[in-house]
């Protein structure tokens, strides 16, 4: 009964502090949302599942120790130890079999980690080499996250308006620098056409031939011609495998790649966007 009772103090104890350290992990910091204070809870509720079976187990096995194993042993290796220090080797036995169950498995994981795996297979793009490039102040890449701006409720945080930072004047500017750029077919425009080409061949669909390069005036539009033969590509198909081209290409040529990209499924980033605007106006994108 003594026992009884010292199992019940104990228990309630470490109940009441568990309580108290998840009431004040949930509460603590008052200016949670509604989305995080659910998302404690969920914690608290796997927390205390886990808990309640850690106890459940502990007290299962307190009990065949005690009722069964103890005078096993001591009846088979004759023994003479009180059952209290019995049940604290028990104890200890499983605590030294899962430290070192523990050891087993990290290292398997690092194992697994840290594997060097061979793999042949055919790249899309291959034998290339990334160009290096100067690392520059955060400044000089402004333009690449100003073209959206999101007005946020200040109770829950959630998104309640979407703006773009872009007017005509701008598009009308970027426009005409486009169309004075020269035709200009580099590395990075090469490869591009040549990847459309080869899964234009494989889905047949219609190729971009050389004779269209020649025709084009300026850089615009060749960026229109590109994107007309992409867009027939992408209308049943999605193509990820675009985005290596990222590693050689230049700034105007990141935003064109990234609204390629996007263009697959018509959600446009604020890197995108003054390509995506222009097309649109120009009654490219349909």
């Amino acid at each position: 009964m003594e026992n009884f009772d010292k199992n019940i103090i104990v228990l309630s104890l470490i109940l009441v502090s568990t309580f108290y350290l998840f009431y004040r992990t949930l509460f603590h910091a008052k200016k949670l949302t509604t989305f995080q204070q659910h998302n404690r809870w969920q914690l608290i509720y796997k927390q205390g599942l886990i808990l309640a079976f850690i106890l459940a187990l502990s007290y299962g096995y307190d009990y065949v120790l005690k009722n069964y194993l103890y005078q096993f042993f001591m009846n088979l290796f004759q023994l003479q130890i009180s059952q209290n220090t019995f049940v604290l080797y028990g104890f200890g036995l499983v605590a030294v079999l899962i430290f070192l169950l523990n050891l087993k498995l990290s290292s398997y994981i690092k194992l697994k980690d840290e594997r060097v795996v061979n793999i042949e297979q055919e790249a899309t793009f291959a034998n290339f080499k990334p160009v290096k490039r100067e690392v520059k102040p955060i400044r000089f890449y402004s333009h690449y996250f100003n073209g959206i701006s999101l007005e946020r409720s200040p109770k829950d945080y959630t998104i309640q308006n979407v703006k773009l930072n872009i007017n005509l004047s701008d598009i009308q500017k970027f426009k005409t620098a486009q169309e004075q750029k020269e035709l200009k077919i580099n590395d990075f425009y090469r490869r591009l056409i040549d990847y459309i080409n080869s899964k234009s061949k494989i889905f047949e669909y219609q190729k971009i031939e050389d004779y269209e390069i020649q025709n084009c005036k300026n850089m615009f539009e060749l960026k229109i011609l590109i994107y007309n033969r992409f867009n027939n590509l992408t209308k049943k198909q999605y193509f990820a495998s675009v985005s290596q081209l990222f590693q050689i290409a230049n700034s105007d040529e990141t935003e064109f790649l990234a609204f390629l990209r996007d263009s697959q499924h018509f959600k446009f980033s604020s890197i995108s966007i003054k390509h995506a605007v222009l097309f649109l106006k120009m009654g490219v994108i349909k």
